[in-house]
């Protein structure tokens, strides 16, 4: 699961519906491959920081 979501349509007429009713913006392939790249490293990092925290957490509490 991603921050940002990533949707492919069959037709043009279902993604600009689909952009009426959710807001969002129409590209490409290559455009949707690049935001997939973008939004995994953020996404990664931001599991990575998660999982520091619990650590410090877990360790912090393994003191006490």
């Amino acid at each position: 699961m991603t921050a940002k979501s990533k949707k492919a349509f069959a037709s043009g007429e279902a993604a600009a519906a689909a952009m009426k009713e959710h807001g969002g913006e129409l590209g490409n392939f290559d455009a949707a491959l690049a935001a997939a790249y973008a939004s995994m490293a953020a996404d990664t990092s931001m599991i990575r920081k998660k999982r520091a925290e619990k650590r410090a957490k877990a360790m912090e509490e393994k003191k006490n």
